[in-house]
């Protein structure tokens, strides 16, 4: 059961407006049937304005400069072949291969944070941990809003000296992390994780809006974005599924037994989870390293 106390204000409003809770049923249906509705609602005006060109919705035309893989849709089976196999488009694969970086210190950080504050002890009483929906909605809307404005407005439009600096800042942030674990119990040091953590969302999610939905884009050509964002995504979640398994070998969460709970509850035997993680920061900005002059050459085409 939950106790409608320790409920956090936004929960506590949700509850009133729709009326759940107190009734002896479980509810939980709504964690799933609300994000429905909600999807349903912006899909409306969705419907109702978007387009797929300037054209049609009323604008003048123009050249937005992209890569062209090829000027015809490709297969997604064609579209594996260029990006991984094809020379010409190396940077699309370099994009692929840190983003399973990111998607790797992304799960990392946004699974096995709260499951650490509520093993330690700090969950509910840490305002970052007790309002971790909230957090996450303020890390990933500053994070994608400061990237793109610094990256067209200092880089002129390049997305590798962007993810570059975003994994600098992430390398800085597990580094705080790291070094404040063993002295993070309860009240003691969790701010320090905490604002660790919060880096580290902020430019990892930076980072994965910036490529996956952007550099994508910008290296495929209008004609193949889709795919290309597909095959980018899809190299995020193989991360985090890596991501994951290593987690589970060198932390089992076992908190079923009084044993378990005595070894989860010591900050010191979580170290695991920051260094696990390390490996993919280094290897993301070495890799950011390699595209940070690249630059879409529109002539380019299959």
């Amino acid at each position: 059961m939950i106790d409608p106390e320790k409920l956090n204000l936004t929960a506590k409003v949700f509850r009133e407006i729709l009326g759940t809770g107190g009734t002896g049923v479980n509810q939980s249906w709504w964690m799933f049937l609300f994000p429905a509705l909600f999807g349903l609602f912006w899909f409306i005006p969705i419907a109702l304005t978007l387009r797929n060109r300037p054209e049609d919705a009323g604008f003048k035309g123009f050249e937005t400069g992209d890569e062209h893989i090829s000027a015809e849709s490709l297969t997604m089976m064609q579209m594996l072949k260029e990006v991984f196999l094809n020379p010409k488009h190396r940077v699309l694969m370099i994009v692929c291969l840190i983003e399973f970086c990111s998607g790797a210190i992304r799960n990392g950080s946004i699974h096995v944070f709260p499951k650490f504050a509520k093993n330690v002890g700090f969950r509910d009483d840490f305002w970052v941990t007790a309002n971790w929906g909230l957090v996450l909605l303020i890390a990933g809307v500053l994070g994608a809003n400061a990237t793109g404005w610094v990256s067209d407005k200092m880089f002129n439009s390049r997305r590798g000296p962007m993810a570059l600096v975003l994994y600098a800042l992430v390398m800085i942030g597990i580094c705080m992390i790291t070094f404040s674990l063993g002295a993070n119990a309860p009240k003691n040091g969790s701010l320090v994780t905490g604002i660790g953590i919060f880096i580290v969302l902020a430019c990892i999610i930076g980072v994965h809006g910036i490529l996956s939905g952007t550099a994508s884009a910008d290296f495929a050509g209008v004609k193949n974005t889709a795919k290309s964002v597909g095959i980018v995504d899809g190299a995020v979640y193989a991360g985090t599924s890596l991501q994951a398994f290593l987690m589970g070998m060198f932390i089992p969460i076992d908190d079923k037994t009084a044993a378990g709970k005595a070894i989860l509850a010591d900050p010191n035997n979580w170290l695991a989870w920051p260094v696990i993680i390390l490996p993919f920061v280094v290897v993301g900005t070495i890799l950011g390293m390699r595209i940070y002059h690249a630059y879409p050459n529109k002539s380019r085409s299959h």
